[in-house]
């Protein structure tokens, strides 16, 4: 229309810049805000060790890309456009030919289609994401991360070179921690649950012939203390927990998870039943006193594992370095983050020379599995 009224092609090229500069610099502007929003957002109540957060920021560098790609964006959108002007003026008394109507109707077309499938596209993916990290959230982890915490201890060596010493030092940090007040449990286990660590072992079952060599079952093994299972709030499916009696010179026992006992006893009860630990050897058969639930030992995401679970004085030999280099503590209180700066002076008070690491709760534990 600007054409045909005498407009020269400069003028009408400047004014589709503009028009296009304006729309891609609201949207651009718009686009930043939101963006620093969704970061002050996302640092206020999204997960406090999510990966990099620390890194994201809407600086000088992310305001030169902005600014860089909705300039881009403008002289794009302003391209398409000032080419039908051009053609435009050079038409005669401001007619078309009716093929270049069609082929500007069909670019039109493309480019809103492309347009809507790439915004469906974007928000399908979004919504299986949400989904997604939704059921992540409704997931039974197999134990109770609310009120508890979760403490690393590292042992020296030379001093706890055997099961006894480090049963020694059990004892006297739980009679400290008790001395706190508000403990409502405390406890031992090798392997933390959601921690992604593996620790494997060949079982053996006293009343079955030997499996080949390559059939040999394993289970996912942990070494725990009596008060594990309920500072982790770990629920007992049948038998019982672990208890003080069950010292190192009393008869061997055992504890397995609901898919363990599935598995090896199905459809009959697993406690009474008798397993082996294999190293070189098989170990004395461990009559097995207690089915716990199924926990997510790898991540929320993960299949159950069948885990096997032995008492801390009735370790194996050949476990006492591992359990010394790796420790990990489980406390249930009804105060549990208050005493994320005590409990490290407790455990110096039992014997200074003991590394305490990676105090969280457990439900800092979720959310850091969840994050990944």
């Amino acid at each position: 229309m600007r054409a045909s009224l005498g407009a020269s092609r400069r003028h009408v090229l400047r004014q589709l810049v503009l028009e296009s500069l304006v729309l891609s610099a609201a949207g651009g502007l718009a686009g930043a805000g939101i963006a620093i929003a969704g970061l002050s957002l996302w640092r206020q109540f999204g997960p406090a060790d999510f990966p990099r957060m620390d890194e994201a920021a809407f600086d000088l560098r992310v305001f030169a890309f902005a600014v860089g790609v909705t300039l881009t964006i403008a002289l794009i959108c302003a391209a398409v456009p000032a080419r039908s002007a051009v053609r435009a003026q050079g038409a005669a008394a401001g007619v078309r030919r009716s093929t270049t109507t069609r082929r500007e109707r069909a670019m039109q077309h493309a480019f809103v289609t492309i347009q809507v499938t790439g915004a469906l596209v974007l928000l399908v993916c979004m919504g299986l994401v949400v989904r997604g990290f939704g059921e992540l959230e409704r997931v039974d982890a197999g134990f109770t991360p609310a009120q508890a915490l979760s403490m690393q201890l590292s042992l020296p060596p030379q001093t706890y070179t055997d099961a006894a010493n480090i049963e020694r030092f059990y004892n006297a940090l739980r009679v400290r921690l008790e001395e706190l007040g508000g403990i409502r449990a405390a406890g031992v286990v090798s392997l933390r649950p959601l921690s992604g660590l593996l620790s494997t072992m060949d079982v053996a079952f006293p009343d079955r012939p030997s499996p080949p060599s390559d059939e040999v079952p394993q289970a996912h093994f942990r070494i725990a203390s009596a008060g594990y299972f309920a500072a982790a709030g770990i629920p007992i499916i049948a038998g019982r927990p672990f208890l003080d009696s069950d010292a190192s010179r009393r008869r061997p026992v055992a504890i397995v998870s609901q898919t363990f006992a599935s598995r090896h006893w199905p459809g009959v009860p697993a406690v009474g039943r008798a397993v082996q630990t294999v190293e070189s050897r098989p170990s004395p058969p461990m009559e097995v006193v207690g089915v716990v639930a199924d926990v997510k030992q790898f991540g929320l995401d993960g299949s159950p594992t069948a885990d096997l679970y032995v008492p801390l004085p009735q370790m194996p030999a050949s476990q006492a370095a591992l359990l010394a280099a790796r420790t990990f503590w489980i406390v249930r209180s009804d105060e549990a983050r208050s005493l994320v700066n005590r409990l490290p002076d407790v455990v110096h008070g039992v014997d200074p020379d003991v590394a305490a690491a990676s105090i969280q709760t457990l439900e800092d534990v979720v959310e850091s599995s969840i994050a990944a």
